[in-house]
């Protein structure tokens, strides 16, 4: 069976097109045409080692086949194995190397990469922190435009869910020259804040198609804190203990909650 048709039929048990889906079987496909030294092949058989899908997780294996697709220029597998490097996955650490895969990609024009090489601008990894690259690796380098609305409209959002993050230091300041009566509402309001910041930050990720690793990392590491039972727990205490201090007559201090 000739490269092709053997990737095809790769792609058929691994989407369940037209046969019984099935990653073992995909995986066996992708591993004979990355032995044919197939490209795509070898990218696809990184992939399923990396995420574990019809195999065990081998981050190792996923480096190996991620660089023998990138050695043959595909440019998916120089942004994978970037993002192996920086975050250390079968490999050390580097963000020099994830740095040089995210920039290779990026000159042969692939849009993602152009994002991740102003991230790490921004982030100050591999190189020092200069805000004014990573705009232009954002916004003007970006080919085609793509990730642009994402470039802005998420970073817009994002930024002014931080900024509310003033709201709660002001608050914090307050309660400290405030008396005990009022230190309990100001405490109320205090976590309310931080309720609501959590929740406009779930938001502006479930909102919008967010292809970029770097801000989809910045959410996995947010996820558990606004997400499960014990934040709706924490969500609807909140709410009763507001409603509760707000009704009791004795408010009457003179402290604006709002």
């Amino acid at each position: 069976m000739d490269i092709e048709k053997l990737y095809e039929l790769g792609e058929n048990y691994f989407y369940g097109e037209n046969v019984k889906q099935s990653y073992e079987e995909a995986l066996k496909c992708f591993l004979e045409g990355a032995n044919l030294n197939d490209a795509q092949s070898n990218y696809m058989v990184g992939y399923m080692y990396e995420n574990g899908l019809g195999t065990e997780i081998n981050y190792e294996l996923a480096i190996k086949y991620y660089q023998a697709s990138a050695n043959f220029g595909l440019v998916d597998a120089m942004v994978s194995l970037g993002y192996m490097y920086e975050n250390g996955l079968g490999v050390p650490r580097n963000y020099d190397e994830a740095f040089k895969q995210y920039n290779k990609a990026k000159d042969l024009n692939d849009p993602e990469a152009t994002y991740l090489v102003g991230y790490m601008y921004e982030a100050g990894l591999s190189v020092e922190t200069n805000y004014e690259e990573a705009y232009k690796f954002y916004i003007d380098n970006n080919p085609n435009g793509i990730y642009l609305d994402e470039a802005t409209s998420l970073f817009e959002k994002l930024d002014a869910s931080f900024k509310k993050l003033s709201n709660i230091y002001a608050l914090q300041k307050q309660k400290d020259v405030a008396d005990n009566n009022e230190k309990l509402l100001y405490s109320v309001r205090e976590i309310e804040f931080y309720v609501e910041y959590l929740l406009e930050i779930k938001n502006v990720f479930l909102n919008h198609d967010v292809k970029s690793k770097a801000l989809n990392i910045l959410w996995e590491m947010m996820k558990p804190l606004c997400e499960g039972e014990d934040f709706d727990t924490l969500c609807q205490a909140v709410e009763k203990q507001s409603h509760e201090i707000r009704n009791i007559k004795s408010v009457t201090i003179g402290v604006n909650l709002d």
